[in-house]
């Protein structure tokens, strides 16, 4: 039987507390940084779907995000291609007014 004395058991027990301790700091401060991502994104979005192309902005973002890997090509470039596609489609008038200058 394996008795553990007193000090190695208050030892082991501030070990303990100190990683809980340390682990929700940590917790606490990445919830905190992301909140403050929060407006800096919200003004990124605004900015970048507000105006011409902005279907494909959105889908391009999509399909980055989403991680798609197909025939070994990775997310960036299916992401580019979904929005060209989609913004060929259905906003015929920005290429338009694009090209007219």
């Amino acid at each position: 039987m394996n008795i553990k004395s007193p000090l190695r058991l208050a030892v082991d027990g501030e070990l303990v507390l100190k990683e809980a301790t340390r682990r929700s700091f940590l917790r606490r401060s990445l919830t905190l940084g992301g909140l403050a991502m929060l407006r800096v994104l919200q003004g990124a979005f605004l900015s970048s779907f507000n105006g011409k192309f902005s279907l494909g902005a959105l889908i391009s973002l999509l399909v980055t995000v989403a991680d798609i890997s197909l025939l070994n090509i990775g997310a960036a470039f299916w992401g580019l291609l979904a929005g060209f596609v989609v913004s060929w489609m259905m906003e015929k008038g920005d290429f338009i007014a694009a090209a007219k200058g």
